[in-house]
């Protein structure tokens, strides 16, 4: 059996959404060998990757209301 595991930021799905639709599309055809999805999103620039947060960095950002901010951007 065949796995992945893959960390996609709330802040990637954002501000990326088709770009993490093209990884995600990735992945499925990878385990899949359907390509049915990566070939329809093949125009789309890959994500962005980002590092990740330390814990420090999470508290902060928590209490922030970081995750509202650039959500509340988003909708506007």
């Amino acid at each position: 059996m065949r796995g992945i595991i893959s960390l996609i930021d709330s802040t990637q799905v954002s501000s990326q959404p088709e770009r993490c639709a093209r990884f995600i599309a990735g992945a499925i055809a990878q385990l899949t060998d359907n390509n049915t999805y990566r070939q329809k999103l093949l125009h789309v620039e890959k994500v962005t990757p980002m590092r990740q947060w330390s814990a420090r960095q999470v508290s902060r950002l928590k209490k922030s209301d970081y995750r509202q901010s650039y959500l509340s951007e988003r909708r506007n």
